[in-house]
């Protein structure tokens, strides 16, 4: 599932806790489903997890393609690797790090901010997200 999101796209499910909005509802049925779901950022900003409906909020921690004109193809190869759940290990950031497999759902860089590190499987590769608005502190 590629989510293309745009300046503001979010906006529209904010206070939508009646589920009323189509964007709301395709993502939430989504993560519902466990489908592999890569956002694609087109000049977009994630809002803070919290002003968004609780049954979508995980789509914040999501590892996320940023979509750059000048470099069209770097982004679709990128988009490619992540739909057949490549990575790049030798990634790193210092501020965030997520697991780019997870046993309870299939896409990338998908790590359940409930999730406990103990409780997730050992040796599992890392990759980088730096287009979450979560900090690491």
């Amino acid at each position: 599932f590629i989510i293309v999101l745009t300046q503001n796209s979010l906006d529209r499910c904010m206070e939508d806790d009646d589920k009323k909005d189509w964007v709301h509802r395709e993502i939430t049925a989504a993560i519902d489903a466990g489908s592999n779901i890569i956002p694609l950022l087109d000049n977009f900003r994630w809002p803070s997890p919290e002003t968004l409906p609780e049954d979508m909020r995980s789509i914040c921690y999501f590892n996320a393609v940023r979509w750059i004109h000048d470099y069209q193809d770097a982004c679709v190869d990128k988009l490619e690797k992540f739909l057949r759940g490549e990575t790049n290990p030798q990634l790193r950031h210092p501020v965030s790090t997520v697991s780019t497999t997870c046993s309870s759902n299939n896409t990338p860089g998908f790590e359940s901010p409930n999730s406990p590190p103990y409780q997730r499987a050992q040796g599992l590769r890392k990759m980088s997200s730096i287009e979450s608005p979560v900090d690491s502190s």
